[in-house]
């Protein structure tokens, strides 16, 4: 409980999100993608005439507080509630349980100036939850009621799992989506000459990974595969060189920041599997 934990103090608050929907729709997403331990999800509700007005407010499993701002709406066509409606399906879909709880208007208010008050948070972590629960008349009121399970997914923007990415590509990733032709391409370049570099071989593309990998005795190999996964990975190496490396290199190709990463991470993978051969017979 809010109460149990911050009887004395205000717990310091973190405001994400404006007065308009689609910031504080972009502040729950970012939350999520960055992982943080959220452990509980208050949709905070005020009446505002013949509609009404919600923010959030979230704890995390660090006993922090974050609230977000009173962008969302209901009870009239418009943004406000197809926001409310979004953000609802996008928390459910991540398994989030979400209690509703009425607020006073002047409470929102606060939230939106960044100016909750310990006596706010007594309030609110004195209440009862909304019985029953209105979730799904919001999601319903929206016009969302029957979107796909992927619906949740398709506001994200393509992110970069930087964890994931080996450290001789670190350097292009840098304003990747600003330039990711030439980085792709740099990319490409740079594990040919990797390549080169452990075998000895002056070839290109298909033909140096089919020397460096393929054949009865292939130069290097992944220690602990059967065979047929050796030769998987060596179709794979010419597969994502013939599909996007070859393209690039002879012909223009048009932005894309999804397609862009998707096949970043293609060409990050071969990098980590390149890191893990070693030259036969050693």
């Amino acid at each position: 409980m809010l109460l149990e934990r911050f009887s004395k103090e205000l717990p310091t608050i973190q405001y994400l999100g404006t007065e308009y929907t689609q910031p504080c729709l972009n502040a729950l997403r970012s939350l999520i993608q960055s992982r943080v331990p959220i452990s509980q999800v208050r949709l905070l509700t005020a009446d505002a005439g013949h509609s009404k007005i919600h923010g959030f407010l979230i704890s995390t499993e660090l006993d922090e507080l974050i609230a977000i701002r009173p962008g969302f709406a209901s009870g009239y066509p418009g943004e406000g509630p197809k926001g409310l409606a979004s953000a609802i399906k996008l928390l459910q879909y991540f398994r989030f349980e979400i209690e509703e709880y009425s607020v006073p208007h002047n409470l929102l208010s606060r939230i939106e100036r960044a100016a909750l008050t310990l006596k706010d948070i007594r309030f609110i972590d004195s209440a009862t939850p909304i019985m029953p629960i209105r979730l799904h008349d919001y999601v319903y009121g929206a016009g969302m009621f029957e979107q796909p399970p992927c619906f949740s997914l398709r506001g994200f923007e393509p992110s970069i799992p930087l964890a994931l990415i080996d450290d001789r590509l670190a350097d292009l990733v840098i304003d990747f989506f600003e330039h990711s032709s030439a980085r792709l391409m740099s990319g490409y370049a740079r594990l040919e000459v990797l390549i080169k570099d452990r075998t000895g071989l002056n070839k290109t593309a298909s033909d140096l990974f089919q020397a460096a990998f393929g054949g009865a005795s292939p130069l290097l190999i992944w220690p602990d595969i059967s065979r047929g996964e050796q030769e998987g990975r060596l179709l794979l190496f010419k597969s994502v060189y013939q599909t996007y490396r070859n393209r690039r290199a002879h012909s223009e190709v048009e932005p894309s920041e999804r397609h862009d990463l998707a096949e970043l991470m293609l060409l990050n993978n071969l990098y980590i599997l390149e890191s893990s051969v070693v030259a036969s017979g050693s």
